[in-house]
């Protein structure tokens, strides 16, 4: 799926899924919605800014979510999620220019494969700004960290 210029709103479920297929947005703006922001199942995630950037704004669950697959993601915004910003799970994710606020969980969390990320503002998330557990490499640069609930940068296993 590749999806430009776009604007979704209240929507009670997931405003983009890619459900055994890659994701490609650019120009996407989501807000108000239900239950994961941007969501690529089983396939990878590309998140490139465009011309207006990409934001994702009130998601009850997620705000880019990947399970079982890379995600690429650069100049782009989340804010307020109820959980975790930006997941990959089984997968390796690259993080680059982005703004994070007001998470109910993480900021940035990669679960069993590598993390790379950089040039990121992540402010007001519960738990942890950046995390990777089970993971092989990790890399932090240039990332302010400001009012994380439990850990600023946590790396397990």
């Amino acid at each position: 799926m590749n999806l430009k210029n776009a604007q979704i709103s209240e929507v009670i479920g997931t405003a983009v899924y890619g459900y055994f297929g890659s994701v490609t947005v650019s120009d996407v703006h989501v807000s108000d919605i239900y239950g994961t922001g941007i969501y690529s199942y089983r396939g990878d995630m590309t998140v490139t800014p465009g011309d207006t950037g990409v934001t994702v704004t009130n998601a009850e669950t997620y705000g880019l979510y990947t399970y079982t697959g890379d995600m690429l993601a650069e100049g782009f915004t989340v804010t307020n999620t109820r959980n975790t910003a930006v997941l990959v799970s089984y997968g390796d994710l690259t993080v680059k220019d982005c703004e994070i606020s007001t998470s109910g969980s993480h900021g940035i969390y990669g679960q069993e494969g590598d993390l790379s990320v950089s040039s990121c503002v992540i402010t007001d998330v519960f738990n942890g700004g950046v995390l990777l557990s089970k993971g092989d490499q990790a890399t932090v640069t240039d990332v302010s960290i400001t009012d994380a609930g439990t850990y600023g940068v946590y790396i397990s296993r």
